[in-house]
């Protein structure tokens, strides 16, 4: 692996396909999340690259497979990973990955996910640039409906972690354990006021551009790899920190946090 030249492979990729979508007619907009956008990117990242069209549901498709159609009537596709109606994620030589979603225009509406955009095109109205203005100043939507429906995952992750445990299905169980602690982490940011991952994405919770502190990352080292040995630890340290995080989420932004609730499922597993 050339790791050297994989930047230089990524933005020379990323300018063909600046291309390829500024020449179809169905494009509106284009623009780049991910690290990329946020101007963290290392040597390994992907290329989270937006499409905009002003048409309709069926337009979306349209674009997405006629871009698709193009790179590989080209052979620049080494693999696809995934293809749905409206995103795909494409694997191309030279180890360069890029995640491609489609987004009609009237359905991409200001969001704080949208704030730290990179606009490479936008369109005589420069709708992208609106969008993400207002975005900018939009708060954190931290509700009670976010917070419950973390816990839930949690306590459910919990509940077959142990019963994980119990069967001795060792595999199963640290795929529980990654998703107890990916729901802590998630506290963590939104307790911290930033934006948590989709549940399951790991992506720059750990390394160096983790914005985990020093003691929340030295906690999650002491159970990466968990240990068989550890387990219980593990069990009582995650449910120490989730009703301690809860809690000041709650208190911070006037939700609710029940912790008779919080004790009558966690003390199931104890």
């Amino acid at each position: 692996m050339d790791r050297i030249h994989l930047p230089q492979a990524r933005d020379a990729l990323l300018l063909e396909l600046k291309k390829i979508a500024i020449a179809n007619p169905l494009v509106s907009g284009i623009f780049l999340g991910g690290s990329l956008a946020a101007g963290n990117a290392d040597d390994w990242s992907d290329i989270d690259l937006r499409l905009v069209t002003a048409g309709n549901t069926q337009q979306v498709t349209t674009l997405l497979s006629e871009i698709v159609n193009r790179l590989e009537s080209e052979g620049r596709i080494l693999f696809i990973e995934t293809y749905a109606t409206n995103y795909t994620v494409l694997h191309f030589p030279k180890f360069v990955k890029v995640d491609l979603f489609v987004y009609s225009k009237s359905t991409l509406l200001p969001s704080p996910w949208l704030a730290s955009i990179n606009i490479l095109n936008d369109d005589s109205q420069n709708y992208l640039a609106k969008v993400k203005a207002i975005a900018k100043k939009l708060p954190l939507p931290i509700d009670q409906s976010l917070l419950d429906g973390y816990l839930m995952k949690y306590y459910a992750n919990l509940h077959d972690f142990y019963r994980r445990w119990q069967r001795g299905e060792s595999n199963y169980l640290h795929q529980d354990a990654l998703m107890i602690k990916h729901c802590l982490v998630s506290l963590w940011y939104l307790k911290a006021g930033q934006l948590p991952n989709n549940l399951g994405d790991w992506s720059k919770y750990e390394g160096p551009r983790s914005r985990l502190t020093p003691k929340q990352i030295a906690a999650l080292t002491l159970f990466t790899p968990l240990a068989a040995a550890r387990i219980p630890d593990f069990i009582q340290w995650s449910i120490n920190c989730i009703a301690e995080t809860a809690s000041a989420i709650a208190t911070t932004h006037g939700l609710t946090f029940s912790e008779r609730q919080h004790q009558q499922i966690t003390e199931l597993v104890l």
